[in-house]
């Protein structure tokens, strides 16, 4: 029972942790009445940054603006967002490119919107379904094309070579949108101006690998030498929070089973974990849970993993890192049960 509560408590503390935590990003807000105002921007997940506008002047000032309070904000060299009528009410649109074409985009909780607007027309969300339906007792997988027949609508000046990209663009999505509005600008456009494209460029994925060495202890007293390898996926496009952990770590269990060749069993564990990085700051808080698989000659168990730890950022693209581990048996890789082993870990990740 105590184990349990001990469990209940560390898990909460990092997800009551991580909702504590903000992310504040050099940026500007433009009132309604035109004034351009500079300071800091929470940064947030795309649902949020839709509905309110977190912005500081100082540390202790913080203000949140509606999408009725001011005309738009933007964080610098990055994203922008501004205030558009959607379905009678105001939300804060993501604006992806501007120029022949302006193209617009949205998260709620019912899914990603995207919105396309053109001089003397008007502002016109681009529907998208997909899923399975029953026909006749048999599953299908279908699509829905109306965002394909909206955008022939508004492109129809375009030349050819453009209405046959449309037919191909089956989901829509920031990159084909943007790169598809980019080149009816740069078709239709006859005064040489350029388009703008409001986000930088981000990697689609990033692999950052590291070398782990230090001390795991078992339940039942003995401890040994651990090392291995580890990867961190990395996809900023989706969330520049959360990563994708996996490696390979090796350990021995030393004791003196008759059947155990030298006196030791050799455990292999991979890791299967999501793991949350604090994106700001030399010292960057994270966590990871998720499962581990073991490999052993002689024993076999679902292990589910609780990861604590920092990352020390000597520069960019190096960090030095202290975890802490605990694994446990568990039901499905979900549910811990008995704690298995604990490891304090230290690594060098080198991201590329």
């Amino acid at each position: 029972m105590m184990l349990k509560r001990i469990l209940f408590i560390a898990f909460l503390f990092p997800i009551s942790l991580l909702y504590a935590q903000t992310d504040f990003r050099q940026g500007y807000v433009i009132t309604n009445s035109n004034d351009t105002l500079y300071g800091e921007i929470d940064y947030r997940g795309d649902l949020l940054m839709g509905q309110v506008c977190k912005f500081r002047t100082n540390k202790n000032d913080i203000v949140s603006y509606s999408p009725y309070d001011i005309a738009a904000y933007r964080f610098i060299d990055s994203k922008y967002f501004v205030s558009k009528d959607i379905s009678d009410k105001k939300v804060f649109l993501e604006f992806l490119i501007k120029g022949q074409m302006n193209i617009y985009y949205i998260r709620d909780g019912i899914g990603d919107h995207y919105f396309i607007e053109k001089e003397n027309m008007p502002l016109t969300e681009m529907p998208y379904e997909e899923g399975i339906r029953k026909i006749e007792g048999k599953e299908y997988f279908y699509t829905t094309k109306q965002h394909l027949e909206i955008l022939n609508y508004y492109m129809q000046d375009a030349p050819g070579v453009l209405e046959k990209r449309i037919g191909r663009l089956k989901k829509p999505e920031h990159d084909n949108l943007t790169k598809l509005a980019e080149e009816y600008h740069y078709a239709v456009c006859t005064d040489g101006e350029s388009c703008i494209i409001f986000e930088k460029k981000l990697p689609l994925v990033n692999v950052a690998m590291g070398v782990v060495g230090g001390m795991e202890y078992f339940r039942t007293g003995v401890s040994s030498f651990a090392g291995g390898t580890l990867l961190n996926f990395w996809m900023p496009r989706a969330n520049e929070k959360l990563y994708f952990r996996t490696g390979l770590l090796y350990s021995k269990y030393k004791d003196t089973y008759e059947d155990m060749s030298q006196g030791h069993l050799n455990i292999y564990k991979i890791p299967l974990m999501i793991e949350y990085v604090y994106p700001k700051s030399v010292i960057r808080p994270k966590f990871a849970y998720g499962p581990d698989i073991l490999i052993c000659k002689y024993t076999s168990a679902d292990l589910v993993a609780f990861m604590g730890g920092v990352n020390i950022h000597l520069d960019d693209s190096i960090c030095f890192s202290l975890e802490y581990h605990t694994d446990f048996t568990s039901i499905f890789y979900t549910i811990p049960e008995q704690l298995f082993s604990h490891s304090l870990l230290v690594s060098f990740n080198f991201r590329f």
